[in-house]
């Protein structure tokens, strides 16, 4: 499944991003840039 996730650089984003990546699904992040965050490659 395709997933977008808007603000997914803070509080829970990250994890929920990679809970998502975990599990298969095509992630995006859309967020201002504001906040630098380590999450999977390719996002």
């Amino acid at each position: 499944m395709k997933v977008l996730v808007i603000g997914g650089t803070n509080f829970i984003g990250p994890y929920v991003v990679r809970q998502l990546v975990e599990m298969g699904h095509e992630v995006i992040v859309f967020h201002r840039g504001e906040t630098k965050v380590d999450l999977p490659l390719g996002l």
